[in-house]
């Protein structure tokens, strides 16, 4: 599954058939967030194509509307004091992101009561160079990517630990179901930057202390009654976005162009030319 606009759409494309290069029986599912059309056909007629879901009416999270509220308040209270703040356009369009990110639980509980199975979640600049079986043959309910242990901060308002472009629900349809309902939760009640991500973090660190302290470290959360399984995977292997560093296709499953990285045409290029595949003439 994954989201994206019409900006994501050559690198959604790429993951479409990427995954059905290495799962040609996996289905795939699109959350449109401003495709345009000829792009919804185009995707369309890619056979494991599942669905392409329209996602106009956002769920509001109102967390993120109060913090937006008081930043807006100190914005204006500090403009008579000789402290630099935030002016209002970029509180206005931190606000509009936090939304946007905060989108994703929500999608992914839509997607899950379609499908009905096991999902794997990237983000719309994020897809496979390689398969990824040795990952979904482990016993988890919940596989989430840490970040490089030198790029770790565990702060209020900056919690830069995991990467939630790229997670794993391999477990019970039920264990996924209670999992994204109690995420939801906990970013309606989380007042920080980045409140999806940190929810995420904070859901799992509370019932597991020392989780993100090594790769590959395993938890159980017990949340609405279910034991739930997690485990811990590397970025590095499994959400490899440092891209500037040159991707290794031999060692890395999926890569993760974030933060506009997919806007580095020489590069993006260079790893489609490694993994034999091109981006369809528009």
């Amino acid at each position: 599954m994954t989201i994206g606009d019409k900006d994501f759409f050559d690198s959604i494309w790429i993951s479409v058939q990427q995954a059905n290069h290495f799962y040609p029986s996996a289905s795939f599912y699109i959350y449109d967030w401003g495709l345009t059309n000829s792009q919804r056909t185009r995707l369309k007629e890619i056979v494991n194509v599942d669905e392409i879901i329209k996602w106009d009416d956002h769920v509001k999270v109102s967390s993120i509307e109060r913090f937006s509220l008081l930043r807006r308040a100190k914005s204006h209270i500090y403009k008579y004091l000789p402290i630099e703040y935030a002016d209002p356009e970029e509180i206005e369009n931190a606000r509009q992101r936090e939304q946007n990110y905060a989108q994703k639980p929500f999608c992914l509980l839509d997607c899950l009561r379609r499908s009905g199975s096991r999902l794997i979640y990237l983000d719309g600049d994020a897809f496979l160079v390689n398969q990824i079986n040795d990952l979904l043959q482990r016993e988890f309910d919940i596989g989430v990517t840490l970040r490089r242990q030198d790029e770790i901060i565990n702060k209020r308002n900056q919690c830069q630990v995991l990467n939630a472009g790229v997670i794993f629900f391999n477990g019970y349809v039920a264990h996924t179901e209670a999992f994204l309902k109690n995420w939801i939760r906990r970013i309606e009640s989380t007042y920080e930057y980045l409140a999806e991500q940190t929810a995420l973090t904070r859901l799992i660190e509370d019932e597991c202390p020392g989780i993100f302290d090594n790769y590959y470290n395993k938890g159980v959360l017990n949340l609405s009654s279910f034991n739930i399984k997690v485990q811990v995977f590397p970025c590095e292997k499994y959400n490899f976005n440092w891209i500037e560093e040159g991707v290794d296709t031999d060692s890395t499953n999926i890569v993760h162009f974030k933060g506009g990285r997919h806007s580095n045409v020489e590069r993006f290029h260079s790893l489609l030319n490694e993994i034999d595949i091109s981006i369809p003439k528009r």
